[in-house]
């Protein structure tokens, strides 16, 4: 009976077709002379064999540590680029909401100036007439007499109307030149009416109306 090992051949041809790469080449030649006894292993054999080994061994681990750097370098970026999103994303929510409490406190403030000139325009017309009637008061002669006030407020407009008498026309005409600290002058009207009263000792009376616009 014949046997062929036809593994053996192939593995042979194998290495020595050198289709294996070149280090593992060498170890399998340096460990079949030896257990062939066609060469011992020298100490430089065996140096050689341990480098050729120790490369086979570097080369994937130094693929595999390349590939963890570069997976922790990309890892590293994507972490990164993921602060500064989420820095970005929390700086816009505090200026959006810094945005929201402006547009809240302008809109506060056009209502509260509404309505303090809703109130100043209000104080400003009551305090309109009690500080006229005391000017009037004022500078009316002692010899000048007043029967009737009226002061109206519509608008813009400010007028004022009064009627009354007097025994001398010069007080009348000084009544009415003292009211231009409160009055226009260029609005001053004054019509004068003679009036006699009495019949044997008469006495003549001035009714006067007297109209005008306040500053």
């Amino acid at each position: 009976m014949i046997k062929v090992n036809f593994n053996k051949k192939q593995t042979e041809n194998t290495f020595q077709s050198g289709l294996a790469p070149k280090g593992v080449s060498t170890i399998y030649t340096a460990f079949t002379k030896a257990f062939q006894n066609e060469e011992a292993l020298s100490p430089s054999v065996i140096i050689k064999v341990v480098v050729n080994f120790t490369l086979i061994l570097l080369f994937p681990l130094g693929l595999k540590f390349y590939e963890i750097h570069e997976i922790k370098k990309l890892t590293k970026i994507k972490d990164k680029e993921t602060l500064v999103l989420n820095e970005n994303k929390t700086k816009l929510s505090n200026l959006k909401q810094e945005l929201e409490n402006y547009a809240y406190l302008e809109n506060e403030h056009k209502e509260f100036a509404s309505k303090r000139d809703f109130f100043k325009k209000i104080s400003g017309d009551r305090l309109i007439i009690p500080r006229t009637i005391d000017s009037i008061q004022d500078q009316i002669p002692k010899d000048v007499w007043l029967n009737d006030m009226n002061i109206s407020l519509s608008g813009e407009s400010k007028k004022v109307k009064l009627s009354g008498f007097s025994f001398k026309e010069a007080s009348v005409n000084q009544f009415a030149s003292s009211l231009k600290d409160i009055l226009d002058k260029e609005t001053i009207f004054v019509d004068t009416k003679d009036i006699k009263e009495g019949d044997i000792n008469s006495v003549i009376k001035i009714q006067f109306d007297l109209k005008g616009e306040l500053f």
